[in-house]
């Protein structure tokens, strides 16, 4: 039975649940689980039926419906024509209905089967089951029809129903559903980087060209990111975009061979059925496979808690447990509100939020007054030419480079797909060459034309309502080779900020050698020196909405060129930017 103790859902996917009503049995309610890289959301029922709904959106949305009809329970005709008419169509309706009927291929008929077909005819539903036998009655070794599939009339062609051949440890046959015309959401192929053939991913970058021998710096780059792409493909493997299964890292060769008896006896039983003989091997072989499986698993975990010791690090810990426990969960595509309609196209939930984000960074947002105040301002053209012999502006070195591809951690690649592993592994010509890209732009002051694009990631904040766009945290990848760039020119800033000491003591943030931990200390010392003279303390936290995307550049560049920064590098820092050419 399925209780509302229920603390989440299994991994990867999203469930709806409905339980049993009062009088129904002890046993019974109905479930959806919905794979979370699909778009959907609940309805509400006004049934007494032990019904569950679910809209997902594939090619278009449909309504699933899932319903369980207990044996011992007097089903009114009424209840099933009031939660038909109440199901939006196109709709799925399927479940456990207990009813036998040759119209979905049982052999027999009884009851509830007489009422389900008359009850299909009258509505004018259509019955996707085959004709195969869906349950499996462990004790009597029958097998019977009671799972049905129904849908509305224009559903009928979208999708092709079939059974398994295995039960998983149930006693009904896990039915398949296959759209027609859908093609499951698949994850972009990924690197297999621990797997990757570095050696022959340094031949395949030697570089027979030079910077110089391109029009442009953007060519430069095209070139050299197409090589990369190219190399890695040779020599480093990828995933098939398929959304990974269920580690389990237990399982033995012994585990495989006794499934796979389980699964012989049972097929020899299913084709010929009422073979007392046959019958018992299944349950012998059944109970022989669970026996295996559980000993498998009790001994893997024996064997690697015995293996922890003190100096075991805590993250290989957790994520072994992870790994056991199967922790993944793909994020769910957002469901948006927009004038009280739900959005679950894609494209739609995309514009949207993309619109919301762009309105939030933009002036408009802002109030007139304040609008004004900042165009007046800005009429002054900032004059960041100067002097190019400051350090701060020379040219970059190999040294630079390898500094800077030091602090990069392993994070995301962006549109180019191209990660900081890669970057890592070059050989000597590579490396020179990109050094060579890097101060051609450095030089020519021409920003990159696909370093401007990134992938948006949207995350949830915790709380919120997955309906508002702006509820919404955009992560921004961008290309790896683009951050590589701002960590060598970052370096540069923060040491003549550092060096003329233009920040203030009190900054923690963002400067080497400090952290939350500077502030801290301050508070308690401010706190214990109030105590100490019986005086009061007053603290105030700001926390400002949206900071970076409300932040006003030109008062950045503006702070900058009072400090009297000059040459390539705040013009870099304008480019960066506003977008246009820093020259």
């Amino acid at each position: 039975m399925l209780e509302d103790y229920i603390p989440a859902s299994p991994p990867a996917y999203s469930a709806f649940y409905s339980n049993s009503f009062e009088g129904q049995g002890h046993h019974g309610g109905s479930a959806i689980l919905v794979r979370r890289d699909i778009p959907c959301t609940s309805l509400e029922l006004d049934t007494p039926l032990q019904a569950v709904a679910v809209k997902v959106f594939m090619d278009r949305p449909y309504t699933v419906c899932s319903l369980y009809l207990p044996p011992s329970v007097t089903v009114e005709r009424g209840d099933l024509n009031h939660l038909v008419r109440d199901l939006p169509s196109p709709f799925i309706l399927l479940g456990d209905f207990n009813g036998r009927h040759p119209l979905w291929g049982d052999c027999s008929v009884n009851p509830r089967g007489v009422l389900l077909a008359s009850f299909i005819e009258d509505e004018g539903l259509g019955v996707l089951n085959m004709g195969d036998v869906t349950h499996f009655n462990s004790p009597t070794g029958t097998f019977t029809a009671i799972d049905i599939s129904l849908c509305s009339p224009s559903a009928l062609l979208d999708f092709t129903w079939r059974v398994l051949p295995d039960l998983y440890g149930s006693d009904h046959f896990p039915i398949l559903l296959e759209g027609n015309r859908y093609e499951p959401q698949s994850r972009l192929p990924r690197w297999k980087l621990e797997k990757a053939d570095w050696q022959f991913f340094r031949e395949l970058t030697s570089l027979v060209s030079s910077v110089a021998d391109f029009g442009s710096s953007d060519e430069a780059v095209t070139y050299f990111t197409d090589m990369l792409h190219s190399a890695a493909l040779n020599s480093i493997p990828r995933t098939f975009g398929y959304f990974p299964k269920r580690p389990v890292p237990w399982w033995s060769p012994v585990c495989t061979t006794a499934v796979r008896e389980k699964r012989a006896a049972f097929s020899r039983l299913r084709r010929n059925r009422g073979d007392p003989t046959l019958l018992e091997d299944f349950r012998r072989a059944r109970a022989r496979a669970r026996r295996v499986l559980k000993e498998a698993r009790r001994a893997s975990w024996k064997a690697y808690v015995s293996s922890i010791n003190t100096k075991t690090p805590l993250t290989q810990v957790f994520r072994r447990v992870r790994k056991m426990a199967g922790k993944f969960s793909p994020s769910s595509p957002p469901v948006l509100k927009v004038n009280g309609i739900k959005i679950m196209d894609g494209l739609k939930v995309a514009n949207t939020m993309a619109e919301a984000f762009a309105k939030v960074s933009s002036r408009d947002s802002r109030p007139l007054a304040v609008r004004h105040e900042l165009r007046a301002k800005e009429r002054t053209v900032l004059d960041f030419t100067g002097n190019e012999n400051e350090s701060y502006n020379h040219i970059f070195t190999l040294r630079d480079l390898h500094s800077a591809l030091s602090l990069c951690g392993d994070t995301s690649p962006g549109p180019d797909n191209i990660p900081y592993a890669m970057l890592r592994h070059l050989g000597e010509e590579a490396i020179s060459f990109l050094l060579a890209v890097y101060n051609r732009i450095w030089l020519e002051g021409v920003f990159p034309s696909g370093w401007r694009v990134a992938t948006i990631l949207p995350f949830l904040k915790p709380g919120k309502d997955s309906g508002v766009a702006l509820n919404y945290r955009p992560i921004a990848l961008t290309s790896c080779l683009c951050k590589l760039f701002e960590k060598m020119v970052n370096v540069r800033l923060v040491y003549f900020l550092e060096r003329g000491d233009f920040l203030s003591l009190s900054q923690s943030g963002f400067r080497k050698y400090r952290s939350t931990t500077d502030a801290l200390v301050r508070l308690e010392a401010a706190a214990c020196e109030a105590f100490a003279r019986h005086q009061h303390l007053v603290c105030v936290f700001f926390d400002l909405e949206k900071a970076y995307d409300t932040t006003w550049q030109y008062g950045i560049l503006q702070q900058l060129h009072l400090y009297g920064l000059r040459g390539r590098l705040p013009r870099f820092l304008k480019e960066f930017l506003s977008g246009r050419s820093f020259l």
